[in-house]
């Protein structure tokens, strides 16, 4: 095996960067996923370089931008993009290709196109959003009712002066509403801060205090980093949040993908704090315009009540008056009837006795002798049956005017069906 034909190491490598100088003489545009990203003390940002299929790393290569090409890179990225160059961002890199027989291939990044990392975040945020949206999750915290913000979780950089800023505004408003407010602070940009947000509302979640809302703010710094708001994590942990969740971070153009799922997005810490201090003004503008709609209700509810109390008490009085005079003629009748009825009574007696006076005067033996009849008496007492004489009885006749006597000579009077035939003799 000695007598195989064979080379060094070293010859082998360099016949490797041989074959790369000359097939990779002129730099070439990658696209590339940052797995790992590092500043060493010298200004050297050293690269980890990936290619994925699915889960699976299909390819890995380290790459390397130089300090002084560094500061330029970064500059032009941040100004284009608002963001830093960081881990996880896919970029489109030039590099050239670089063969240490010592330390292997790397890359060396020339040149970095920000334009298709601007597509690129933007096609991240879309896909994000629609798989927030196919999940269903997207507007969940959207739909809680968000009553009188007043006990509010800050989820914020207790250092970042946006933070200060909303506090300020918050205690000094004009108004003197009064918040209660309780920082839970989180790393608000970089790589760290999904998973610092994340913890800080699984923190909230297990406070026990009854918060109204949710407040997330971020400012008082750059504008870069703030790709780490496009996170799905971070955006899905805010729309299943279980109190209204407000954002203020910070975004002068697009909105993130926290924005959209959040229940309110607002473009700053001092829009968010303006934001809670109008809510509290339109509460109390209600609150005083159902007051006057209440007092203007009672008011007329009184006003018609004490009109048909009045109506009420009119009809009372009239009926009562009404009644009374009714009553008074009643008794005027009354009393009139009691007056007229003894006179009608003693009338009634009267023509009654006058009717019984008559037929007593008629029935007076004057009165009967004038219309012709006669009264025979005997011995003084009125003869009332022939058999009461007898012959030879001396009788008298008393007529209207004088008086005969007689002497009775015969008598013919039925008696017992018999006949008596009475005669007499005058004697004057």
């Amino acid at each position: 095996m000695t007598d195989v034909a064979h080379i060094t190491l070293l010859e082998f490598a360099m016949r490797i960067k041989n074959v790369l100088t000359r097939e990779f003489a002129s730099s070439t545009w990658v696209v590339s996923e940052i797995s790992e990203l590092k500043v060493n003390n010298s200004g050297h940002c050293y690269l980890d370089l990936v290619e994925k299929k699915g889960d699976q790393i299909a390819v890995r290569v380290g790459g390397v931008i130089w300090a002084a090409n560094y500061r330029k890179l970064r500059q032009k990225f941040l100004s284009a993009t608002g963001a830093e160059i960081s881990q996880g961002m896919r970029l489109l890199l030039k590099v050239a290709v670089n063969f240490s027989e010592a330390y292997g291939l790397k890359l060396i990044v020339h040149d970095i196109d920000p334009s298709y990392s601007l597509g690129e975040m933007e096609r991240q945020r879309k896909e994000t959003i629609e798989r927030l949206s196919r999940e269903g999750v997207i507007d969940r915290n959207k739909q809680l009712p968000l009553g009188l913000p007043q006990r509010l979780a800050v989820i914020s950089s207790g250092t970042a002066a946006g933070y200060g800023d909303f506090i300020d505004q918050l205690d000094k408003n004009r108004y003197g509403y009064l918040f209660f407010h309780k920082l839970y602070s989180a790393v608000m940009q970089g790589a760290e801060s999904a998973e610092s947000v994340a913890s800080a509302l699984n923190d909230i979640e297990l406070s026990g205090q009854s918060y109204d809302a949710v407040i997330i703010i971020r400012g008082g710094g750059s504008v870069a980093d703030l790709s780490c708001f496009d996170s799905y994590e971070m955006a899905k942990a805010v729309a299943l949040f279980s109190i209204p969740v407000i954002t203020g971070i910070g975004h002068d153009k697009d909105k993130s993908v926290v924005d959209a799922t959040a229940h309110t997005s607002l473009k700053t810490p001092t829009a968010v704090a303006e934001f809670l201090i109008g809510t509290f003004r339109r509460y109390e503008d209600e609150l005083i315009d159902m007051q006057r709609r209440i007092t203007a209700a009672a008011t007329s509810l009184i006003r018609n009540e004490k009109a048909r109390a009045d109506g009420i008490a009119n009809k009372i009085a009239h009926a009562a008056t009404r009644k009374i005079s009714l009553m008074h003629m009643d008794i005027a009748r009354f009393e009139a009837t009691l007056r007229l009825r003894p006179m009608v009574t003693i009338e009634k007696q009267q023509a009654r006795m006058d009717s019984m006076f008559q037929k007593i005067t008629l029935l007076e033996p004057a009165n009967v002798l004038r219309r012709g009849y006669s009264i025979t008496y005997l011995n003084g007492k009125a003869v009332k049956k022939g058999g009461d004489v007898k012959d030879g009885d001396f009788i008298s006749t008393r007529l209207h005017e004088g008086t005969i006597k007689s002497k009775v000579i015969y008598n013919n009077t039925i008696e017992g069906g018999k006949t008596i035939v009475h005669r007499t003799e005058t004697l004057f």
